[in-house]
């Protein structure tokens, strides 16, 4: 899949109002003084709040990805009450209908 179709596909989910999702992604610092990510990041204008980037001190993204959900990753229970939060609201908006 293209750059194209990721962000038409990212563009298609985010008209069902319905649908409700959080990607957490990590990023590191790269070896270049930038950023990596394991993921390709859609653009900022994609399902904004949807894509969640989470800092990793990871020294690669395969150990950023493998240890996102280590209770060693210092964004780990942030990662955590986030998720509960959003799942909380995800079930009283549906109760609420």
């Amino acid at each position: 899949m293209n750059e194209v179709e990721m962000r038409e596909r990212v563009d298609r989910l985010s008209q069902h109002p319905t649908i409700q999702f959080r990607c957490y992604y990590n990023i590191i610092r790269a070896s270049s003084g930038g950023t990596s990510t394991f993921v390709h990041p859609p653009p900022a204008s994609a399902a904004t709040g949807c894509f969640v980037p989470v800092p990793s001190p990871a020294k690669d993204e395969v150990e950023a990805h493998t240890t996102m959900f280590s209770q060693s990753n210092p964004s780990y229970y942030t990662i955590g009450d986030n998720s509960i939060s959003f799942i909380r609201e995800a079930v009283n908006r549906h109760l609420d209908k």
